[in-house]
């Protein structure tokens, strides 16, 4: 999944905030958002989480819903 996630930070750089946290170092943050799964795509917007996707899924899954929240041209 990195080489999915490292593209959609590049594509969404300008209009989305993308990264990824270690869960074998973050783990009081993974408990903090109820992530028991990996991996697991938390979608924020001004701050408050809209929407939450665990299991591998594609560019294009991931590309939509950041599209839908960012809105503008794709």
């Amino acid at each position: 999944m990195v080489p999915i996630v490292t593209q959609l930070a590049i594509d969404f750089e300008s209009r989305a905030l993308v990264g990824t946290v270690d869960v074998n170092t973050q783990g009081g943050l993974t408990r903090g958002y109820g992530v028991s799964a990996v991996p697991t795509f938390v979608f924020f917007k001004n701050g408050h989480e809209v929407s939450r996707q665990s299991g591998t899924t594609t560019y294009a899954d991931l590309a939509g819903k950041l599209q839908a929240l960012v809105g503008g041209p794709g």
